[in-house]
Protein backbone atom coordinates (compact mmCIF):
# COMPACT_ATOMS: atom_id res chain seq x y z
CA UNK A 1 0.00 0.00 0.00
CA UNK A 2 2.97 2.58 0.66
CA UNK A 3 3.69 1.95 -2.94
CA UNK A 4 0.70 3.34 -3.96
CA UNK A 5 1.06 6.05 -1.37
CA UNK A 6 3.76 7.28 -2.76
CA UNK A 7 2.54 7.20 -6.40
CA UNK A 8 -0.28 9.85 -5.00
CA UNK A 9 2.33 11.66 -3.22
CA UNK A 10 4.46 12.25 -6.15
CA UNK A 11 1.85 13.69 -7.74
CA UNK A 12 1.89 16.72 -5.57
CA UNK A 13 5.66 16.68 -4.99
CA UNK A 14 6.46 17.36 -8.75
CA UNK A 15 4.34 20.52 -8.37
CA UNK A 16 5.26 21.42 -4.67
CA UNK A 17 8.51 23.45 -5.19
CA UNK A 18 9.48 20.89 -1.69
CA UNK A 19 6.93 23.34 0.03
CA UNK A 20 4.21 21.09 1.30
CA UNK A 21 2.00 20.70 4.11
CA UNK A 22 -0.19 18.18 5.49
CA UNK A 23 -3.00 18.52 7.81
CA UNK A 24 -4.81 15.73 9.46
CA UNK A 25 -6.77 15.17 12.83
CA UNK A 26 -9.50 17.30 12.61
CA UNK A 27 -11.54 17.29 15.53
CA UNK A 28 -14.73 19.34 17.40
CA UNK A 29 -13.34 21.35 20.35
CA UNK A 30 -16.88 20.11 21.99
CA UNK A 31 -15.99 16.33 21.48
CA UNK A 32 -12.12 16.37 21.97
CA UNK A 33 -9.49 14.29 19.97
CA UNK A 34 -11.36 11.32 19.12
CA UNK A 35 -10.77 8.02 17.27
CA UNK A 36 -11.35 9.32 14.21
CA UNK A 37 -8.89 12.27 14.81
CA UNK A 38 -6.36 9.70 16.40
CA UNK A 39 -6.86 7.21 13.23
CA UNK A 40 -5.86 10.22 10.78
CA UNK A 41 -3.29 11.09 13.03
CA UNK A 42 -1.77 7.39 12.51
CA UNK A 43 -2.06 7.71 8.55
CA UNK A 44 -0.55 11.34 8.64
CA UNK A 45 2.67 9.69 10.96
CA UNK A 46 2.92 7.07 7.79
CA UNK A 47 2.67 9.37 5.23
CA UNK A 48 5.58 11.77 6.96
CA UNK A 49 8.52 9.67 6.82
CA UNK A 50 7.42 8.43 2.82
CA UNK A 51 7.74 12.19 1.88
CA UNK A 52 10.96 12.64 4.14
CA UNK A 53 12.15 9.14 2.30
CA UNK A 54 11.53 9.38 -1.06
CA UNK A 55 11.39 13.03 -1.95
CA UNK A 56 13.14 14.61 0.78
CA UNK A 57 10.10 16.56 1.79
CA UNK A 58 10.06 18.22 5.25
CA UNK A 59 6.54 19.17 5.24
CA UNK A 60 4.69 21.34 7.47
CA UNK A 61 2.34 19.61 9.91
CA UNK A 62 -1.28 21.48 10.40
CA UNK A 63 -4.19 20.63 12.72
CA UNK A 64 -7.42 22.13 12.09
CA UNK A 65 -10.07 22.67 15.00
CA UNK A 66 -13.77 23.35 15.07
CA UNK A 67 -14.33 25.67 17.83
CA UNK A 68 -17.40 27.39 15.86
CA UNK A 69 -19.27 28.69 18.70
CA UNK A 70 -17.42 27.46 21.91
CA UNK A 71 -14.78 28.78 23.89
CA UNK A 72 -11.47 27.23 24.06
CA UNK A 73 -8.69 27.34 26.94
CA UNK A 74 -5.68 26.90 25.75
CA UNK A 75 -4.64 23.83 28.05
CA UNK A 76 -7.26 22.24 26.00
CA UNK A 77 -5.59 22.06 22.50
CA UNK A 78 -1.93 21.46 24.57
CA UNK A 79 -3.52 18.94 25.85
CA UNK A 80 -4.56 17.66 22.41
CA UNK A 81 -1.56 17.78 20.21
CA UNK A 82 0.35 16.21 23.01
CA UNK A 83 -2.19 13.41 22.32
CA UNK A 84 -1.64 13.76 18.58
CA UNK A 85 1.93 12.96 19.27
CA UNK A 86 2.10 10.33 20.85
CA UNK A 87 0.11 8.92 17.80
CA UNK A 88 3.36 10.16 15.81
CA UNK A 89 1.80 13.80 14.20
CA UNK A 90 2.91 16.62 15.85
CA UNK A 91 1.03 19.70 14.43
CA UNK A 92 3.47 22.80 14.38
CA UNK A 93 0.39 24.82 12.91
CA UNK A 94 -2.69 24.53 14.48
CA UNK A 95 -5.91 26.88 12.98
CA UNK A 96 -9.27 27.30 14.79
CA UNK A 97 -11.92 27.16 12.09
CA UNK A 98 -13.14 30.84 14.41
CA UNK A 99 -9.93 32.60 13.39
CA UNK A 100 -11.52 31.83 9.53
CA UNK A 101 -14.77 33.11 9.63
CA UNK A 102 -13.94 36.91 8.49
CA UNK A 103 -11.95 35.64 5.42
CA UNK A 104 -14.84 33.29 4.77
CA UNK A 105 -17.22 36.05 4.90
CA UNK A 106 -15.36 37.91 2.42
CA UNK A 107 -15.27 35.16 0.17
CA UNK A 108 -18.81 34.87 0.17
CA UNK A 109 -18.94 38.74 -0.75
CA UNK A 110 -16.47 37.81 -3.71
CA UNK A 111 -18.98 35.42 -5.06
CA UNK A 112 -22.06 37.64 -4.85
CA UNK A 113 -20.08 40.38 -6.81
CA UNK A 114 -19.17 37.84 -9.43
CA UNK A 115 -23.17 37.00 -9.80
CA UNK A 116 -22.00 33.61 -8.63
CA UNK A 117 -24.62 32.98 -6.20
CA UNK A 118 -28.40 33.33 -5.68
CA UNK A 119 -29.84 33.64 -2.20
CA UNK A 120 -32.30 30.47 -1.01
CA UNK A 121 -34.41 30.76 2.43
CA UNK A 122 -32.22 33.87 3.87
CA UNK A 123 -28.97 31.97 2.75
CA UNK A 124 -26.13 32.33 -0.17
CA UNK A 125 -26.18 29.36 -2.60
CA UNK A 126 -23.42 28.81 -4.92
CA UNK A 127 -25.06 28.69 -8.42
CA UNK A 128 -23.04 25.52 -9.32
CA UNK A 129 -24.01 22.48 -7.79
CA UNK A 130 -26.08 24.60 -5.53
CA UNK A 131 -23.77 24.41 -2.32
CA UNK A 132 -25.09 26.64 0.48
CA UNK A 133 -22.56 29.08 1.10
CA UNK A 134 -24.15 29.98 5.04
CA UNK A 135 -25.21 28.00 7.70
CA UNK A 136 -22.35 26.69 9.95
CA UNK A 137 -23.96 25.51 13.26
CA UNK A 138 -27.14 26.12 12.32
CA UNK A 139 -26.75 29.91 12.02
CA UNK A 140 -27.83 31.02 9.00
CA UNK A 141 -25.61 33.92 8.52
CA UNK A 142 -21.89 32.39 9.21
CA UNK A 143 -19.90 30.55 6.25
CA UNK A 144 -20.47 26.68 5.63
CA UNK A 145 -18.04 24.59 6.66
CA UNK A 146 -17.16 24.13 3.39
CA UNK A 147 -16.46 28.21 2.60
CA UNK A 148 -14.44 28.03 5.69
CA UNK A 149 -12.27 25.08 3.96
CA UNK A 150 -12.21 26.79 0.91
CA UNK A 151 -10.60 29.66 2.68
CA UNK A 152 -7.78 27.32 4.64
CA UNK A 153 -6.93 25.62 1.04
CA UNK A 154 -6.16 29.23 -0.22
CA UNK A 155 -3.75 30.22 2.96
CA UNK A 156 -1.95 26.73 2.90
CA UNK A 157 -1.64 27.50 -1.41
CA UNK A 158 -0.22 30.83 -0.96
CA UNK A 159 2.18 29.30 2.08
CA UNK A 160 3.15 25.88 0.31
CA UNK A 161 3.46 24.57 -3.12
CA UNK A 162 0.94 21.44 -2.50
CA UNK A 163 -1.31 20.77 0.30
CA UNK A 164 -1.82 16.90 1.57
CA UNK A 165 -5.44 16.99 3.35
CA UNK A 166 -6.17 13.53 5.81
CA UNK A 167 -9.90 12.97 6.80
CA UNK A 168 -12.44 10.09 7.82
CA UNK A 169 -13.70 8.14 4.77
CA UNK A 170 -17.84 9.62 4.26
CA UNK A 171 -15.48 13.51 3.97
CA UNK A 172 -15.75 13.12 0.22
CA UNK A 173 -18.83 14.92 -0.97
CA UNK A 174 -18.19 17.86 1.68
CA UNK A 175 -14.68 18.01 -0.01
CA UNK A 176 -15.95 17.55 -3.41
CA UNK A 177 -18.40 20.91 -2.54
CA UNK A 178 -15.32 22.83 -0.90
CA UNK A 179 -13.48 22.03 -4.65
CA UNK A 180 -15.99 23.28 -6.45
CA UNK A 181 -16.10 26.66 -4.21
CA UNK A 182 -12.81 27.12 -4.57
CA UNK A 183 -12.36 26.88 -8.08
CA UNK A 184 -15.17 29.38 -8.22
CA UNK A 185 -13.17 31.91 -6.04
CA UNK A 186 -9.63 30.89 -7.52
CA UNK A 187 -10.40 30.16 -11.50
CA UNK A 188 -7.58 27.68 -10.36
CA UNK A 189 -9.26 24.38 -11.65
CA UNK A 190 -6.48 21.73 -10.82
CA UNK A 191 -5.08 22.67 -7.43
CA UNK A 192 -1.94 20.93 -6.03
CA UNK A 193 -4.39 19.16 -3.48
CA UNK A 194 -4.81 15.90 -2.46
CA UNK A 195 -6.68 14.09 0.05
CA UNK A 196 -6.71 10.88 1.17
CA UNK A 197 -9.22 8.99 2.99
CA UNK A 198 -9.38 7.05 5.80
CA UNK A 199 -11.18 3.86 8.06
CA UNK A 200 -11.09 3.33 11.50
CA UNK A 201 -8.31 1.24 10.58
CA UNK A 202 -6.15 3.90 9.57
CA UNK A 203 -6.21 2.39 6.59
CA UNK A 204 -6.08 5.15 3.61
CA UNK A 205 -9.34 3.48 1.70
CA UNK A 206 -10.07 6.48 -1.33
CA UNK A 207 -7.87 9.25 -2.57
CA UNK A 208 -8.83 12.45 -4.48
CA UNK A 209 -5.89 14.26 -6.14
CA UNK A 210 -7.84 17.94 -7.83
CA UNK A 211 -4.57 18.80 -9.73
CA UNK A 212 -4.06 17.75 -13.37
CA UNK A 213 -4.10 13.97 -13.35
Amino acid sequence: MNLELIKQMDKVYQKAGGLMVVEAAHFYAEKGVDDQALAGACVAANLLPLLVGFFDVQPEQMLLVDDIGMKIEPFMIQAAVANLIQYGFEPKHVIYESDLMKKGEELIIGLKEKGLTKDHQGRARLKQGWIPLQGKAGITNYPSCEVLDAVLYQQKLSEWGGAITVLPHGYQEQQGKTKTIFQAVTGIKTPNILVFYHNKESEVIDVDYWGER
